[in-house]
């Protein structure tokens, strides 16, 4: 008795103290909330918080200090009930069980139909009234419907439950191919904290051998992203997967996962891929000297297991036209239009409207390719996203790229290469780890955010944007007052213009290289802040470089800048370099300021190769 008594104590003890800890965010990447306030690594989570993320972002929250924990992917919301359940509204999580006292400690998931609870780790993708996919990834996860009593089964790793939410029995599980669901799965890719990779390559390896023993065996289907829809690997039908016995086991390989959304099984999104068809009328459209006329029938657009798009003539400026080709907005949390393999777009000009997302690729590892033959113009009322994709031109075309969204323009790992010009238009443009490329005419990026807390310009993580063109050969980043970042990254062109308009707003430039013939930087702020910050930047010019911080406001360097322009202007109220900090101009030197943070203790060094004057700010001359 006494044994008992001591084991029962120290057993709660040890229950007590793995509990003790508050549940802890360990990672954020873009929107992530508890409620409505952002929240940033580190931040405690309370129970009864919930905690979502916005359109392309992902969290990981640690619940125990014995290593149990959830992520969630893109458009999640959930609630953390307590330390080892959560209640999830919608989107993907990946949940995974630490070690306890007695062994691995469960840890439980449960939406409006069901309870899943994990001895492992499971991936779970809930859309409402539409599907509940759960897949045990390693360990083992049990599953009850809550309107049935005792309708409850157990998955191993490898098996996936496809449920209809509306049937109150659970269906017959399916083998999926955890080597490729490790691979593709963004929950379980790089970014995040490390898992025990042992337990889930341990799992992969023993369902391979499986295979290789006979005991599952392969089928032609692919199930891509989130929902339930599969395909044969050829793309020779699509179909939508109902949950049904599998007898033998059959393996369902798992691509795209679990990017970008959730999307019910009945979809309204328009997939064009290599197997799109533009069909055209019999009498091509005349041409004469002063319009295209439209013809009697239109180009349509169809691609395998999606309805008829008919291209609609709209008569434009100065007598020219363009066919619209039309994408309604049907589904929530789903792209209305996904481009993905290889796609030619014909020789017409042709206008892609989507009420809702666009989306160029998954940003997994499985690349898009856009052939256009005329200018790729892709409109969104809501967002346009680009993950590993490429636009390019087709065969003896000199195409250019429009791309207009209401709110985001996200290009993410891609290659935009065109003859003529790039224009990117929207509230937010977030370029990263992407070359944009105008052979012969201007790369236009434009904001209309009218603060920096509204959106901006960012150009990050190795991008390079630039013009080619001998003359008139552009780089123009404007917003109305948005923030424009340059950051570790390259500009290019004959010119190089940053320009955020007369409201508060901020211009940095930060480990990045700018060559141009000329180089002009203007920000404003009506208080004394920073308006315009350069650190640890190179920036070449053939013949000026003017950078300006309007209003009252602060020019500021920072770390090591060389200005390499036969003329340098710098104006600014107050023109600073950080203590460290050293600016050297390489050509003749004219400073505007009212207030000198430079050449003097406390504060870095400016120079010039050749002359130099210093001047007040209102002597400065205005910008054209």
């Amino acid at each position: 008795m006494k044994i008992t008594s001591r084991f029962a104590l120290t057993a709660a003890a040890l229950f007590l103290a793995s509990h003790a800890d508050a549940a802890q965010v360990r990672f954020v990447n873009n929107s992530v909330k508890e409620g409505s306030k952002p929240v940033a690594a580190g931040t405690a989570v309370n129970p009864g918080s919930t905690i979502s993320t916005g359109s392309q972002s992902k969290t990981q929250v640690d619940l125990t200090s014995s290593g149990s924990m959830m992520r969630a992917g893109s458009k999640t919301e959930a609630v953390l009930k307590n330390d080892t359940s959560l209640s999830l509204s919608r989107g993907i999580m990946l949940a995974s069980s630490g070690g306890g006292a007695l062994g691995r400690e469960p840890v439980n998931l449960e939406t409006p139909e069901i309870k899943a609870t994990a001895k492992g780790t499971m991936l779970v993708a809930y859309q409402p009234k539409a599907y509940i996919k759960i897949t045990c990834i390693e360990g083992k996860v049990s599953v009850r419907m809550k309107a049935l009593l005792g309708e409850v089964t157990e998955l191993r790793a490898g098996q996936m439950l496809i449920i209809n939410p509306a049937e109150k029995r659970l269906p017959t599980e399916v083998e999926v191919d955890l080597g490729e669901l490790t691979q593709s799965c963004v929950l379980l890719g790089a970014g995040f904290p490390s898992l025990d990779a042992g337990k889930i390559e341990g799992a992969a390896g023993r369902q391979a051998k499986q295979i290789t023993d006979g005991g599952i065996n392969r089928t032609p289907l692919v199930m891509n992203g989130a929902g339930p829809a599969v395909t044969l690997t050829n793309e020779a039908a699509i179909e939508r997967l109902r949950p049904q016995p599998v007898v033998p086991k059959v393996l369902v390989k798992i691509a795209n996962s679990p990017q970008p959304v959730p999307r019910p099984a009945a979809t309204a999104e328009y997939i064009i891929d290599g197997s799109t068809q533009f069909t055209f009328p019999s009498t091509a459209a005349p041409i004469d000297n002063i319009s295209l006329l439209a013809p009697p029938g239109s180009p349509t657009l169809q691609t395998p297991g999606f309805p008829l798009v008919q291209g609609v003539f709209v008569n434009q400026d100065e007598g020219q036209g363009a066919y619209v080709f039309s994408f309604p907005n049907a589904l929530p949390d789903s792209p209305e239009l996904l481009f993905r393999g290889t796609t030619s777009l014909p020789f017409i000009s042709a206008i892609y409207n989507v009420n809702g997302v666009a989306q160029i690729g998954n940003g997994i590892g499985i690349p898009a390719t856009v052939r256009t033959g005329s200018t790729f113009d892709l409109r969104a009322s809501d967002s346009i996203f680009l993950a590993g994709a490429q636009i390019l031109k087709q065969p003896d075309a000199s195409p250019g790229v429009q791309f207009s969204a209401d709110r985001k323009i996200g290009i993410d790992d891609s290659l935009i290469n065109v003859p003529r010009e790039v224009y990117l238009d929207g509230n937010f443009i977030d370029i990263s780890n992407s070359t944009i490329t105008s052979q012969n005419r201007e790369v236009g990026v434009t904001s209309h955010a009218t603060s920096p807390a509204a959106g901006g310009i960012s150009v990050r993580n190795s991008s390079q944007l630039s013009s080619l063109a001998a003359s008139f050969g552009q780089v123009n980043l404007q917003t109305d007052g948005g923030f424009i970042f340059v950051n570790n990254s390259q500009l290019s062109g004959s010119e190089i213009n940053l320009d955020t308009g007369t409201n508060d707003s901020l211009i940095e430039i930060r480990n990045s290289v700018l060559n141009a013939d000329s180089i002009r930087a203007r920000a404003f702020n009506s208080g004394d802040r920073d308006a315009l910050v350069v650190s640890d930047s190179v920036m070449n010019a053939n013949q000026l470089i003017d950078l300006y911080a309007e209003g009252a406001s602060k020019l500021r360097f920072q770390g090591k800048v060389d200005l390499n322009a036969p003329r340098t202007t710098l104006a600014g109220r107050t023109v600073q370099v950080d203590n460290g900090g050293v600016v050297r101009a390489s050509g003749s030197l004219d400073v505007y300021r009212d207030v000198d943070n430079y050449n003097k203790p406390g504060f870095g060094t400016l120079s010039s190769g050749f002359s130099s004057s210093h001047n007040s700010f209102s002597s400065r001359p205005q910008r054209p």
